[in-house]
């Protein structure tokens, strides 16, 4: 019955809000970027007994969030891509179904300027932990998962072939 979005005000900045169905008003539920500043979240993931989203603390960069959603506790920063004040830039952020582990999650990581892999996150709700799935890319877009593979679209440097379609299966490669 709730619904959690990227709202700006005036006290908070751009923050993670939730709004219940049935219930007029909404409240945010993060502070990622305490004062003013505001975290900007964005790329939202349902991670079923949680909620993933990137968000800038300005400190770390952009990187990514749980929201435990019964905990009652704030939110939590996962550990970093790419450790320090290098923005990691989680975008496209996916978390699987069975098929490739439950709470695993997917995300292309920034590894350098106009430079991306797909990056895995095991043991979400654990002891979370990152590992690159993918070679460099240039351009990005979703990935999608469908039938225990994964799919995204992505053009590499030096292939000269455009953006094309790309397969993975996990955990082959």
């Amino acid at each position: 019955g709730a619904v959690y979005f990227s709202a700006c005000s005036d006290a908070y900045g751009c923050e993670l809000w939730r709004s219940y169905e049935g219930i007029a008003g909404a409240q945010p539920v993060a502070d990622t970027c305490p004062g003013r500043c505001g975290g900007n979240p964005r790329d939202l993931a349902d991670s079923g007994p949680g909620v993933l989203f990137s968000a800038d603390d300005g400190q770390h960069g952009r990187e990514l969030w749980l929201l435990r959603t019964n905990s009652g506790q704030p939110p939590e920063m996962l550990p970093e891509v790419r450790p320090g004040p290098y923005d990691s830039g989680p975008r496209h952020v996916l978390v699987t179904s069975s098929s490739l582990n439950a709470d695993t999650v997917w995300a292309w990581v920034a590894v350098g300027e106009d430079s991306w892999r797909i990056a895995r996150l095991s043991g979400l709700y654990d002891d979370p932990a990152w590992d690159w799935f993918s070679g460099v890319f240039d351009d990005i877009g979703p990935i999608v998962e469908q039938g225990g593979r994964l799919f995204a679209v992505g053009r590499r440097e030096g292939l000269n072939q455009g953006t094309e379609l790309w397969r993975s299966d996990p955990p082959a490669g």
